[in-house]
């Protein structure tokens, strides 16, 4: 039986100064770029029907002010849009309000789902809480008929000397803003980014859970050494605890930590999980919804926002790790990287598949024991039907980190997990899954201390051989492969407890697994 809650807190964009604060089965039906449908909620000649005269600027060919609004806020739901995948258009009832503005002080905008649902159809988890666009994307069709998202922002930006200093909105699509001026386009990006799903539904000040369940946020929270580690095993005070426990709070779904090398994150980190905002006292509104604001590079879901920013970044894979299908244009991955020595070398090998072309690929290196990074194919870019490389210029005795870089042909840049390779002996072992517990996807690592045939493989609670990952014969180094959370048949497995085994010629070991649903 389909159930919702209404919520009765919104995220609320605030600035201090000029610093930005934030506080306050699947229908077989193909899946489409999402729609979303901005839903004027002002009164005539107000809001976004302002009939005030305004002259086009930064790609906004609006005349009237009420038009420069809409054509922006549409222009940010559109960057979302074509990121996500769904066939059921996501309504947003928008509004431009006089907020709070002094001096110093201005509330920006509030946003966030309309509701949350549970138990639709093709809900991927039992009893637990999905925004409802999320849920419309899931199940194949509108589940309620009603608004999925309430967002309204700051009519009083205008220029006024008393509010925030005299500074106005930026309603352009080019994220260059004259000076004190605020990108409304950045502002309804990450305003949005909580309606879609960037949100838990817990009391942040007393972890209790909303309607007493899980919600699909929360499942993918845990606290570096809880004991339990998991928001949803955890006692209310807990929960409560680890609100405030920066910077231990952080994110374990597996495609934000999978994606965390390529978008060259260098800080805001916990043992190569991104954090959570989760200072000490809790923000209510703000605590636990956001990336830290330790994050760099700046992301968009950060609660400290400091610049213009039309890249939802590492949210997109977050929206991912909560359910969301994302468009083709960014399904692209790397698996089973792998890096092991060889006489007087290191040989690097990858699996790769992607939509768009790419021109080629290049391998970036370091040593462990320094923060410089450098071209390892330094004779050029390599060949697009290559998968492997050798590095020959290695010395004895030293440890390097690897990557892989794929370059596309459109522009830009992929770049894959890095991995650790020495040319001195391993130990072989096979390494905790990560993220553990995990939803759809996590990473298995092991390291080979010698060349020998090797055979990794998944097992169920009973002993059921679920898939075969890994069977050949491999030299010395260490490895990652990817499962996807899929058994031999391609068919999705059944959430539970599942074991990994490693199988060398001269060890064998395994690794317990919670597959969550």
């Amino acid at each position: 039986m389909r159930a919702s809650l209404a919520l009765p807190i919104s995220k609320v964009l605030i600035i201090l100064s000029l610093a930005l604060i934030l506080v306050g089965s699947t229908a077989d039906t193909a899946r489409a770029d999402a729609t979303i449908l901005i839903v004027n909620g002002d009164d005539p000649g107000e809001g976004f029907n302002d009939p005030t005269p305004w002259t086009p600027t930064g790609g906004n060919n609006a005349t009237t002010l009420g038009q420069a609004r809409f054509n922006a806020f549409q222009y940010a739901a559109d960057i979302w849009g074509s990121l996500l995948n769904s066939n059921v258009t996501i309504r947003v009832m928008a509004r431009m309000n006089p907020l709070t503005c002094e001096p110093t002080y201005a509330v920006l905008g509030s946003a966030g789902a309309a509701y949350v649902t549970r138990d639709f159809t093709g809900a991927p988890l039992d009893n637990t809480w999905y925004p409802p666009a999320l849920a419309n994307a899931l199940a194949g069709f509108d589940t309620d008929g009603r608004d999925d998202i309430n967002a309204q922002f700051n009519s009083s930006i205008n220029g006024d000397p008393d509010c925030i200093g005299g500074a106005s909105w930026y309603y352009g699509f080019d994220a260059s803003p004259p000076a004190n001026h605020f990108d409304f386009p950045t502002v309804v990006i990450h305003e949005i980014g909580h309606g879609l799903g960037f949100q838990t539904y817990m009391d942040v000040q007393t972890g209790i859970k909303a309607g007493g369940l899980d919600d699909m946020f929360l499942v993918h929270l845990e606290r570096e050494g809880g004991s339990p580690a998991d928001y949803p095993s955890m006692t209310n005070g807990q929960r409560a605890s680890g609100n405030i426990s920066d910077p231990h709070l952080r994110w374990s779904g597996g495609h934000v930590t999978y994606m965390i090398p390529g978008a060259g994150v260098s800080a805001g980190l916990n043992d190569n999980y991104i954090r959570m905002h989760a200072p000490n006292p809790v923000v209510v509104g703000s605590s636990v919804s956001h990336f830290s604001v330790d994050v760099s590079p700046n992301e968009a879901m950060e609660p400290a926002f400091t610049s213009p920013n039309h890249d939802p970044g590492l949210a997109l894979f977050l929206m991912k790790d909560i359910g969301w299908e994302l468009d083709e244009s960014v399904s692209v991955e790397f698996e089973q990287v792998r890096a092991w020595p060889r006489e007087a070398s290191v040989e690097i090998s990858w699996q790769y598949w992607a939509d768009e072309a790419v021109d080629g690929f290049n391998v970036i290196r370091r040593r462990v024991d320094d923060t410089r990074e450098e071209l390892a194919n330094v004779n050029g870019l390599i060949s697009v039907t290559d998968r492997r490389f050798i590095d020959t210029r290695v010395e004895p005795g030293q440890s390097y980190q690897y990557s892989v870089v794929a370059v596309r042909a459109g522009g830009g840049e992929v770049r894959s997990p890095q991995v650790t390779v020495s040319v001195s002996t391993f130990g072989t072992e096979l390494e905790p899954n990560r993220p553990n517990p995990f939803n759809p996807a996590t990473e298995l690592s092991y390291r080979l201390g010698s060349e020998s045939r090797i055979a990794l493989r998944i097992y169920d609670v009973t002993g059921r051989l679920v898939r075969t990952l890994v069977d050949e014969h491999q030299g010395p180094g260490s490895y990652n492969v990817m499962w996807n959370g899929r058994d031999s048949d391609g068919q999705t497995a059944p959430a539970g407890v599942y074991f990994s085994l490693l199988e060398t010629d001269n060890v064998r070991q395994t690794r317990r697994m919670v597959l969550l649903k």
